[in-house]
């Protein structure tokens, strides 16, 4: 089962030299077997005669979704998280904190999350915080992410979202979410030579 597609195109010149890339994700649900149109554009200039040769890669990618922390939003100034290294299978997370600052002129509250992790033997695409704060009927009310491509050795995300004063008075909670895209199949087309109003 796959969770994303990524895929990449590169074109070159006459020289073999890359002029031009193009790198997108699709996210749904794949059993095997089943088929999806990729688009992929890339945008460029080239003298007549020239020719220019192109690739195309995909990758089908499967998401692991990790819970970090689950807290009360508050106090105001108060520094919350934990430096216990845990094992979350092939990424170490190193440690973790969030601070709520002061209220702002138009009385929000800025607060800031950060986790600092490792990456070891496991072949990762892509780590992903996210943070989202849930009012007290458990609904989303405020949500933002942070994302790393091909992370490698120690890395640190950080995500900064606001929160209303009602928020903090009523109880509201933050989730702490790690989520990981590992490969679990490829391919790719043969180099091809691009043609004048041809694909």
């Amino acid at each position: 089962m796959a969770d994303r597609l990524r895929t990449k195109m590169i074109v070159r010149d006459g020289e073999g030299r890359p002029v031009m890339v193009d790198d997108s994700t699709v996210d749904g649900e794949w059993a095997d077997g089943d088929a999806e149109d990729v688009d992929c554009r890339c945008w460029g200039r080239c003298s007549t005669g020239e020719s220019w040769t192109a690739q195309l890669w995909t990758e089908a990618l499967t998401l692991r979704r990790v819970e970090v922390a689950k807290f009360q939003l508050g106090p105001v100034g108060a520094t919350v998280g934990s430096g216990e290294a845990k094992d979350l299978g092939g990424l170490q997370l190193r440690g973790w904190s969030s601070v709520l600052g002061k209220a702002d002129d138009d009385g929000d509250h800025r607060m800031t999350v950060i986790a600092v992790f490792e990456v070891g033997s496991a072949e990762l695409r892509e780590v992903e915080l996210r943070v989202r704060i849930l009012n007290r009927h458990g609904e989303e009310a405020e949500s933002r992410d942070d994302s790393i491509r091909d992370p490698k050795g120690v890395c640190t995300l950080d995500v900064a979202l606001w929160a209303k004063p009602r928020m903090i008075t009523h109880g509201a909670e933050v989730e702490v979410t790690l989520r990981t895209w590992t490969p679990c199949g490829a391919a790719s087309t043969e180099v091809f030579v691009l043609e004048r109003g041809r694909l």
